[in-house]
């Protein structure tokens, strides 16, 4: 399907750094706490709820990264290769990252996903 609203820009000319300097703005102004709330399944594990810090490293996609507050073998952070938010652990047999609640949602900052958030 043809898009005629999409373009490229460059981040090296007047746009493309207004458009890096917004979400950097963006990022700096947004909560350094979130939380995980609401109804949950009755199978869900509900330590995955509550509040996440923000840390100084990023995930991908140049948004920030999350610890569980307390517990810090729980993220939140971005998957640029997928375009999603996700909160999980990582293995450490494996070192891959297992997955508790996702949303498909590119936004910059969790606090701002308008998808809906899935568990498993």
């Amino acid at each position: 399907m043809a898009m005629a609203g999409i373009r490229c820009i460059s981040a090296q000319d007047a746009e493309g750094r207004a458009y890096l300097k917004s979400e950097m703005q963006l990022i700096a102004d947004s909560s350094k706490r979130v939380f995980f709330v609401g109804a949950t399944p009755p199978a869900f594990s509900r330590v995955w709820m509550g509040p996440y810090v923000r840390q100084q490293k990023e995930s991908g996609g140049n948004r920030p990264a999350y610890h569980r507050e307390g517990d810090t073998t729980k993220v939140l952070m971005y998957h640029s290769h997928t375009g999603e938010w996700r909160a999980g652990h990582v293995d450490t047999t494996t070192g891959q990252m297992v997955t508790h609640i996702s949303t498909y949602d590119g936004a910059v900052v969790p606090e701002h996903v308008a998808a809906a958030w899935r568990v498993y």
